[in-house]
This record gives C-alpha cells, structure tokens and sequence, in this order.
C-alpha cells in the first residue's frame, strides 16, 4: 500500500509529505518554462530522507515542454506511476484555502480556493490556509523544511511580489499576530 502525493515543492505538499504514514509515489510538475519548483522538490524529498522515517519508494520530475501540457503529462504519468505501482491506493495535494484577507495582485489569486475544497481524503487541508500551516511547521519544529519550499510561480530566488509571495509573507507575519 501507498499513496501518491503531488509534490510542487510548495509548503503545503512538503507538509503532507512530513505527516504521511504510508509510502510515498511523488509526483513533480514543471514546464520547460517554470522549472522554479524542481529544485525545491528535490530539496524537500533529500530533508524528508534525512530527517525523517517517511519511505519514499519514487520522486517522479516531469518537465512538460509547455504550461498547456502540464495537466496531460500529469493525467499521464500519474497513470503510469500506477501501472508500475499498483500498490497506490490514492492520490492526495496538499491545496489549502486562500487567505481569509484580500492580498496585493488579489486577482491573481486561485478562485476555486476562497472556500474549503469539497474533497477533505484527497485533500487533507481543505479547511486550512497558508497561515494554519505555518503554525504547524512551528508547532513541529520544522521550520527548515519550510524554508526550503517555494511560493513563488515565477522565479528563484522569490519575486517577492506576485500574489503566492504575497501570500507566503502573510502567513509569517500574521504568525506573530494570533
């Protein structure tokens, strides 16, 4: 028995990658155009060996030649994965919600996410957002982990000023403030 798990080298997949009791198939997607992710997925996957006793049986990196064909190699390999491991049991994300507070370039923000994901098994967070998860890296003293994952959906280093650094930041300086 396994699970698949979509690793985006984000906070929220590196957290539901921490909590996982089963072994993990991980699966990363970049395009030949936003490669910002990879870097940090194979960064989380090494601390997760390191430091803890998740089993991780495969780390899957897919670079798709466009943005437009992330989803079809995503829907493929996923399905590949499973071929070759037949052990998967289900697919989980780590998608949390959207601040419950409007953020600079608020517009650019996933629409579907300012409400709880109406799949809490494959989505364990679906009632959470970036702010619940940072008092969790607190609370498990992890807060390394966290600083290798990326927001950004632009560029390594972090813009610092598209909407998912925005986000990022508010989770860290509201920490202080609840």
């Amino acid at each position: 028995m396994a699970v698949g798990l979509y690793l985006s080298g984000g906070a929220d997949s590196a957290l539901l990658a921490y909590k996982q009791k089963d072994p993990l198939i991980l699966l990363t997607l970049a395009s030949e155009t936003r490669q910002h992710n990879v870097e940090a997925s194979h960064n989380i996957v090494a601390w997760l060996k390191e430091n803890t006793p998740v089993k991780i049986v495969e780390h899957c990196v897919v670079i798709a030649p466009s943005e437009q064909e992330r989803l079809e190699e995503r829907r493929y390999h996923r399905s590949e994965l499973e071929k070759k491991y037949q052990l998967i049991t289900h697919w989980i994300s780590g998608k949390t919600m959207n601040p419950p507070v409007e953020l600079k370039f608020h517009h650019e923000r996933k629409k579907d996410r300012d409400y709880p994901i109406e799949d809490p098994f494959n989505n364990p967070f679906f009632n959470m957002n970036k702010l619940d998860l940072y008092k969790e890296y607190n609370e498990l003293n992890i807060l390394d982990l966290w600083n290798l994952t990326v927001s950004c959906e632009y560029s390594v280093p972090p813009c610092n000023e598209c909407w998912w650094c925005m986000e990022r930041n508010w989770a860290v300086e509201s920490f202080g403030t609840v």
